[in-house]
């Protein structure tokens, strides 16, 4: 038996009856699974209601989208009224403000490794195994991801409607969505929360298989390896005609929305696959 199949079916002696024994969460004396659904899909949707108890978690992403997006509406509007500037200078200013981005992503991705971090010993005291709660995980970030791309989008309408809530200002409809249609900004929002959280549950998963110092040579190491990456990539192209920066930004012109959302889209799949090694070989108690 694998080691993945082991953690998956591990079991307690003693608890059923004189040299018997039972998986971990089983009630003593009940047979099968204790009441809980078959592990597999049923348990992983049971991992998934249990980060679903706390319903203020689900609403965090799209409560700091909508405080965001009215503080750079409020300081469009400062800017505005304080100054000579025109509406649409102001307006254009605006677009480059990606703070409704880094606050969407932050806020819901530091909650959720939170929950997985205390959680996971309390869900596999319940009969859950360890691939339940990670993909139980994954599903809640898709879930929350979805809400907050949603009510971001929501926003956009509004102010296309508005012509910029009736000051021609631009504070949410930013550059970084496209500025296309409302399907395609709601996807790059998904993909950006969606993304964001799965990378912040590979660093848990480090946590909680090395701990502390683990954790801080992770982040250090990949800091380090981005900064020599993109050092690289741009001396690559230093002598270009457009210059090191702007050819590595075209880098990607052949392919679909450019090089950077196929980066993003590997770094993603990568922490997926690597955030569960990892974590189902930590140790909890």
């Amino acid at each position: 038996m694998s080691q993945a199949a082991a953690e998956d079916n591990r079991t307690v002696t003693g608890g059923a009856g004189a040299g018997g024994s039972r998986r971990t969460g089983e009630a003593p004396g009940v047979a099968g699974t204790g009441g809980l659904p078959d592990a597999g899909r049923g348990r992983t949707m049971l991992a998934l209601r249990y980060y679903l108890t706390v319903p203020s978690r689900l609403y965090t992403g799209p409560g700091i989208v909508v405080v965001v997006a009215a503080l750079s509406l409020a300081v469009g509007a400062v800017i505005l009224g304080s100054s000579q500037a025109e509406a649409a200078d102001v307006s254009n200013g605006l677009t480059y403000n990606q703070t409704v981005v880094w606050w969407g992503s932050i806020a819901p991705l530091a909650i959720l490794c939170s929950a997985v971090g205390q959680g996971t010993t309390a869900m596999l005291g319940l009969g859950m195994t360890r691939r339940n709660v990670w993909w139980g995980a994954i599903l809640y970030a898709l879930v929350g991801s979805a809400l907050t791309a949603t009510a971001l989008v929501v926003l956009i309408a509004l102010e296309r409607l508005t012509h910029g809530w009736f000051m021609g200002l631009s504070a949410i409809d930013i550059i970084y969505f496209g500025r296309g249609s409302l399907l395609s900004a709601w996807l790059i929002a998904l993909g950006t929360f969606f993304g964001a959280q799965v990378i912040a549950l590979l660093f848990t998963a480090i946590y909680l298989r090395a701990g502390a110092m683990g954790l801080t040579l992770s982040i250090v190491g990949t800091a380090v390896l981005l900064v020599v990456v993109m050092g690289i990539l741009i001396s690559a192209f230093s002598r270009s005609e457009q210059g090191g920066v702007s050819a590595l930004l075209t880098l990607g012109e052949g392919l679909p929305g450019g090089l950077l959302p196929w980066a993003l889209g590997l770094a993603v799949l990568l922490s997926l696959a690597g955030g569960w090694l990892i974590y189902r070989r930590a140790s909890f108690r």
